[in-house]
């Protein structure tokens, strides 16, 4: 999902305005340019005639396009553009000259000129030179936009939240990452095992070396295998030509096998064997290649029970889980559940142009009684839900999915709440939640003619589920 959103995200970014200032000693000219910028609707316009107002205006304000004459008195156009460069070295600069002989040009693209205009030219002429500078601006604002919300993703660290049951994962990440020793991350589905072992890569010697993940209960066992190790040419029907696999791809770098628990057993000796020997083969071949990376596993499976059924190799085990950290779900760090939802709703905000966005009091102590299965990535697709239904900048119990409703805790133990206010309110919110699930099942199922299975499917539910919830419920 997270590279969906950023796709969205990037469709969603906001045509940008950009400040132009024309520098030309003929007042005729920025005249010219004034309207050519008041047609395109794109640009701010700031003109001068003096190339040292130009430096003064660049001391108190900032300029994302230069444009100037090449001629000028006192000063030429590319002794100007290198003195405004060491003031602004983002701006993008053009030269207008008549003159544009080869030792010019050459001048001006040491001087970091972007483009050239040549006098005469039009208003189609001036368009399409800032048209080339929009284009490489607008990818500029998409990239840091975009790094943006990356960097927002992982929130401090990588792991987003302050209890102290996540901190101390963090710190043991921070540890962990110098070595070379294998590393087993073990949690449910959705806590951050990937980005995890992301931060263990990203804060060791190997930073800039690649990081490799692979999901190994993607593959049946023979795919799998050339997906790890690759393959030589005809090793197997519809080996059309050799395959680097994965374990050679990472280099230096780090392998990231996440549900490890899902290798089939002949896979899984032959895995042991390149984590005991450092070295492995393509299938198919013979040339013995070394094993570089660093290998990080994890799986949201009791390994040791695995091992006791049979299903996963003890010496396997052992080999993977040289060093160990273990994530805690959500409802065991519930003290997380508001910084998470409130950093989500935040950035959902910004990537669908949401006004700013709040929970009301019901909402909000509905998600801090979910008891969140599915972990971060349920809350995080939760929240996404939310916002885009919230109304008039509130996210009221309307707006949030049926999951939350269906998966709230109804222990007699106190829900963790944001304020006395929620507290006190906690103690009917099981009442209320169950007479708006009832209202969402009533009206689904008038929606689609009770028909079950598109019914649950629009709820989140399994069939099943929805079946038991007409029955406790008594729904006719």
């Amino acid at each position: 999902m997270g590279k969906d959103n950023d796709e969205k995200a990037m469709s969603k970014i906001p045509d940008r305005r950009y400040s132009l200032l024309v520098i030309d000693d003929d007042e005729s000219i920025l005249e010219v340019l004034r309207d050519y910028c008041l047609e395109l609707d794109c640009l701010d316009f700031t003109g001068t005639t003096s190339p040292m107002e130009a430096i003064d205006l660049f001391g108190s304000s900032h300029f994302d396009i230069v444009l100037s004459d090449y001629r000028m008195p006192v000063i030429n156009g590319i002794e100007l553009v290198r003195k405004l460069k060491t003031v602004s070295p983002d701006t993008f600069f053009l030269i207008m000259t008549a003159y544009a002989e080869l030792e010019t040009a050459i001048d001006a693209v040491r001087a970091g000129l972007f483009d050239f205009i040549i006098k005469p030219f039009g208003k189609n002429d001036f368009e399409r030179a800032v048209t080339r500078v929009k284009e490489t601006l607008d990818l500029k604002h998409q990239n840091t936009f975009l790094r943006s919300i990356l960097q927002e993703k992982g929130g401090k660290g990588g792991l987003f939240g302050n209890s102290e049951k996540l901190s101390v994962v963090r710190e043991k990440l921070r540890i962990f990452a110098p070595s070379d020793a294998s590393i087993l991350i073990t949690g449910e589905t959705g806590v951050g095992k990937e980005i995890s072992a992301r931060m263990v890569h990203s804060e060791s010697g190997r930073r800039n070396e690649p990081f490799v993940a692979v999901n190994c209960s993607a593959y049946a066992e023979t795919l799998l295998e050339s997906e790890l190790f690759g393959h030589e040419k005809g090793a197997f029907t519809g080996a059309g030509a050799k395959r680097i696999g994965r374990f050679e791809f990472a280099g230096d770098g780090s392998i990231f096998l996440d549900e490890i628990s899902e290798i089939p057993a002949p896979l899984q000796v032959k895995l042991l064997r390149v984590l005991q020997e450092k070295e492995f083969e393509r299938v198919g071949g013979n040339e013995t290649i070394p094993l570089r990376a660093r290998v990080i596993s994890a799986t949201n499976c009791d390994l040791l029970t695995e091992i006791k059924a049979g299903r996963f190799r003890e010496d396997l085990y052992y080999r993977i889980n040289t060093l160990n950290v273990h994530i805690p779900p959500l409802r065991e760090r519930r003290e997380d559940i508001m910084e998470l939802a409130e950093h989500f709703i935040a950035r959902f905000s910004t990537v669908y142009e949401k006004e700013a966005i709040s929970l009301d009091g019901e909402a909000r102590s509905a998600i801090l009684n979910c008891r969140w299965p599915g972990n971060v990535r349920q809350l995080e697709n939760a929240l996404e839900y939310a916002t885009l239904c919230s109304i008039n900048g509130i996210i009221t119990m309307g707006s949030l999915p049926g999951e939350v409703f269906i998966n709230n805790r109804t222990e007699s133990s106190p829900a963790v709440t944001a304020d006395d206010e929620a507290e006190a309110e906690s103690e009917n919110l099981v009442t209320r939640i169950e007479r708006m699930e009832i209202d969402k099942i009533k009206t689904a199922l008038s929606q689609n003619q009770w028909n079950r299975s598109q019914t649950a499917r629009e709820l989140g539910l399994t069939r099943k589920q929805l079946v038991d919830r007409i029955k406790k419920y008594a729904i006719t």
